[in-house]
């Protein structure tokens, strides 16, 4: 199987997921509109986690906070909120997969995870690891993680910078749904909600374009 990096088909993105169950509108920021909640309140933005050492594992929640373990009011969870790039390839059977890396803040601000490859832990979590091989790279040569995401139409007549792109289901290389997994942090603090290839709870994914025809992070 060959792959051909298609520049022109990639882009940058923030990354929401979408939970069978959105927030309750009473636990929702007053300071949001009722536009922002639509987006942001049924859609929950990814963000990246610093908690565990810089740890870069992908974060499943409103920006900065989410509800504690009892759904009563909100904790902060120190999450950076990044764009993704998602490095567009397509194989001999006309499939497209990705390349996804950590873009930039959307503070614009300094950030350790700068063209750091989403990948998967031995556990099955999704974070940002550093990579050694340049965007566009032969995927094969360099052992590349590519991820697809299924529902999803890169044709660049249907790419539009910003636009949203919702009903996205995002496969791992072995082909598995990525869902979220919501853990117990410590006693009071609330579920802290990961990404995970193996056993995450079922939703779907949302982008909303920044880039298009970008070809590199």
């Amino acid at each position: 199987m060959n792959y051909e990096f298609q520049a022109f088909r990639s882009f940058t993105a923030q990354m929401y997921w979408m939970d069978p169950q959105p927030i309750n509108r009473k636990y929702w920021r007053k300071d949001r509109s009722d536009e922002q909640w639509e987006v942001e309140g049924i859609y929950q933005r990814i963000g990246v986690s610093n908690r565990l050492d810089n740890s870069g594992w992908l974060h499943v929640g409103r920006p900065a906070e989410t509800l504690n373990s009892t759904g009563e009011g909100l904790y902060v969870v120190n999450v950076e909120l990044p764009r993704f790039w998602f490095g567009c390839y397509q194989d001999d059977d006309g499939r497209y997969s990705y390349d996804i890396r950590g873009a930039q803040l959307d503070s614009g601000g300094s950030w350790p995870f700068n063209n750091s490859s989403l990948e998967i832990s031995r556990n099955g979590y999704l974070g940002l690891y550093y990579v050694f091989a340049d965007a566009g790279a032969d995927p094969l040569i360099h052992r590349m993680t590519l991820w697809r995401l299924e529902g999803f139409d890169p044709s660049p007549i249907f790419l539009a910078e910003g636009g949203f792109e919702v009903g996205i289901q995002l496969l791992g290389p072995s082909g598995k749904r990525v869902g979220q997994s919501g853990e117990e942090m410590d006693e009071g603090k609330g579920v802290f909600n990961y990404m995970k290839e193996q056993k995450g709870d079922e939703g779907g994914l949302a982008l909303k374009i920044i880039q298009v025809g970008r070809a590199q992070p």
